[in-house]
């Protein structure tokens, strides 16, 4: 097997510390936002072994990562460091962790150089360094296990338990992957077994059984989280129709991801990951900035005119949201950038695998007619 080029290596090696540079630099001198204040709450309440969803009231997440901020917490207290900036550094980790997945996943398909390249791509990608160093936010935790799911759906011979535990952990860490489970056991082959696939929300749901008392606050900070305020896609249809239930909008995203799903089941797993969260992303009910970076690991595995559009313009808006509103220059894209970029880039991707490999979502003259 071919290893990258030492040229290559020298220009990855220069482009990740120059993005570590940058990363480590915005981490140094964040001053803390609404969720490290809640990341300190949650993670003394852990600590105490208190309820998380009881009087903190600002806790909209699986137990998982409040135990993670816990353990934070203390190994921060013994090495001097404080909990915004030991967050920082996991996360950053973290994203080192993700660009080596990105490069194994490549491997099979592109050339060594381009390989390494693609996850070095990942690392210095704007949106990722500003969401996980500028905000401190997490959803690059939960990517990371679905690309390991990726990995082990390869490598098992027939998928398996390694599958199933890592999507269980994806899951665990931020249900932002709460459909990807059925898009791996409504394959043709290799698919995993439905029991697997069921398993993994067991488990998530088992998670929450200790705060099995606060399941009305469950059900609302949880399950019902839609974001931060600003109309994002579909949410426009509440200005045109005001007495519409935000519920239909959350009906819409469950038939879009379901017809979705039945008609990936014959793409690649990897390919068929990017469509299915570039749907996701398009039928929303509710957004936050964090969002943006659902994306961009799986795009990295498939450098592309879409991903490179929507890198330009989710990046703008997360700059332009962190600015705020008096500061924020109006040529920045606004919320509604991202919305129009994930359709973009989803257009672009269907008419590239439309003529081959993806037969079930773009039909052809003589299907449609049949």
């Amino acid at each position: 097997m071919r290893v990258p080029s030492r040229r290559t290596l020298l220009l990855c090696a220069v482009g990740l510390l120059a993005a570590l540079a940058v990363r480590l630099a915005m981490l140094r001198s964040f001053p803390g936002n609404y969720d490290s204040d809640s990341y300190r709450i949650i993670a003394a309440a852990a600590q105490r072994g208190e309820d998380l969803y009881g009087p903190a009231g600002r806790y909209n997440y699986s137990p998982l990562w409040a135990w993670i901020l816990r353990e934070l917490e203390r190994a921060g207290s013994a090495a001097g460091i404080d909990l915004t900036r030991m967050v920082g550094l996991f996360l950053t980790a973290a994203d080192l962790a993700i660009a080596g997945l990105v490069y194994a996943l490549c491997r099979s398909r592109m050339p060594a150089d381009r390989a390494v390249l693609a996850g070095a791509l990942f690392f210095a990608n704007p949106v990722s360094v500003l969401i996980t160093s500028f905000h401190g936010q997490f959803d690059n935790l939960s990517f990371l296990f679905l690309l390991l799911a990726l990995l082990c759906f390869r490598k098992e011979s027939s998928p398996g338990l390694l599958t199933a535990a890592a999507l269980a952990l994806s899951l665990a860490i931020k249900h932002v992957t709460w459909f990807f489970p059925l898009l791996f056991t409504a394959r043709r082959r290799p698919r995993l077994p439905l029991a697997l696939a069921a398993a993994t929300y067991v488990l998530f749901l088992a998670s929450f059984l200790p705060y099995w008392r606060s399941w009305r606050e469950i059900l609302d900070r949880v399950f019902g989280y839609r974001g931060e305020l600003g109309h994002y896609g579909l949410e426009g249809l509440l200005l045109v129709f005001p007495g519409m239930p935000m519920a239909l909008l959350t009906v819409f995203l469950v038939l879009a991801v379901g017809v979705a799903i039945a008609r990936l089941a014959r793409v690649e797993i990897a390919k068929a990951c990017l469509l299915l969260v570039l749907v996701q992303m398009i039928f929303l009910p509710g957004f936050a900035r964090q969002y943006c970076v659902w994306p961009i690991a799986l795009g990295s595995l498939f450098p592309s005119p879409g991903y490179l559009i929507y890198t330009l313009i989710a990046a703008g808006f997360v700059l332009n949201a962190s600015l705020g509103i008096e500061s924020a220059p109006a040529w920045l894209p606004g919320w509604y950038g991202p919305w129009w970029a994930a359709i973009v880039w989803l257009l672009l991707e269907v008419r590239k695998l439309g003529g081959s490999a993806l037969p079930a979502l773009v039909p052809s003259p003589r299907t449609a007619s049949a």
